[in-house]
């Protein structure tokens, strides 16, 4: 066999098809059409002299030579990727990398202002971008490298990903200044005689605080359901309503609008933000660099309590 013959793409193509199990998927998978999929792995197929993958059912099944294959392909691809990737020194002083990250509203409202005035005095050259992803393309934009990393609060991870906590995030009440009912304590008889206002991106009425109320009997009346919290102080501020939000973001309001807050009458499970990145960049020096600077974030970060 010439390796001249032989097109490395088609190694792409076989990994993802042997992953996949599905010419539908691997297709998608990797941005082609299932005609260009079927084209490549007869191309596969009359290379290897093996026909790779049967069918079996309503699915395909990879051959002997194709588990064979699975293990080695997988690692020269990685040692390519790495490869190419690879930066064996980075001067954050003279470099304009970009750095994607994805996360959420709070991490862009609490994290990203430190950061960037941060980045903005040791690597002025640095590029940071900020995209918005779905929950289950997270995955997928970490391992292609369409984001270098994730900032959100903790979740499960597959093999191949890692997370690095930041910090714990619990939760306040907040409510306007001059509030008629709530002076200078927040009981919990009049948390749960107060209007409250629940931030919700999915559009369900079923918030953390209810679900902490419900496990000991109680329940609380919504008025006001947000997608997200960027609006809610101002709402807050103008009503006599209560919202129980993350101590962070209660902080930055707390500041320049006429708000205050109180410990939550309720226990209200709080969350770990961190950060989450592919395994395959834990040793490279542009990207580690980048973590520390988010670790060195975190004193910034603190709270008032």
């Amino acid at each position: 066999m010439n390796l001249r013959n032989i097109d490395l793409n088609l190694l792409v193509v076989l990994d993802v098809l042997i992953q996949e199990k599905n010419v539908t998927r691997a297709a998608e998978k990797i941005g082609l059409s299932q005609s260009a999929m079927s084209s490549a792995l007869n191309r596969l197929r009359d290379i290897l002299e093996d026909r790779l993958l049967i069918r079996q059912g309503d699915r395909m099944v990879p051959t002997a030579r194709a588990q064979n294959l699975a293990g080695p392909i997988r690692r020269i691809l990685k040692d390519i990727e790495d490869t190419l990737y690879s930066c064996p020194t980075f001067d954050a002083k003279k470099s304009n990398r970009k750095f994607s990250i994805a996360t959420t509203d709070y991490g862009e409202f609490v994290i990203l202002p430190k950061l960037a005035s941060q980045l903005e005095k040791v690597a002025p050259a640095i590029e940071l971008e900020l995209i918005r992803i779905e929950i289950k393309d997270i995955f997928s934009f970490l391992e292609k490298r369409r984001v270098d990393m994730v900032i959100s609060p903790k979740f499960e991870l597959p093999a191949g990903f890692v997370f690095e906590s930041l910090f714990d995030e619990d939760f306040v009440c907040l409510v306007r200044s001059h509030h008629p009912k709530i002076k200078d304590k927040l009981t919990l008889d009049d948390y749960l005689q107060a209007k409250h206002l629940l931030i919700s991106q999915s559009g369900s009425r079923i918030g953390i605080v209810d679900k902490a109320l419900k496990k000991i009997g109680l329940t609380r009346q919504v008025t006001i359901t947000l997608p997200h919290f960027m609006i809610a102080p101002w709402v807050i501020s103008e009503t006599d309503a209560v919202i129980a939000i993350a101590r962070r973001i209660s902080e930055r309001f707390i500041n320049f609008m006429p708000l205050k807050s109180f410990p939550c009458p309720i226990e209200i499970e709080g969350f770990t933000m961190g950060m989450t990145w592919h395994r395959r960049f834990e040793n490279d020096p542009s990207h580690k660099w980048f973590r520390n600077q988010l670790y060195q974030l975190k004193e910034l970060l603190e709270p008032e309590r």
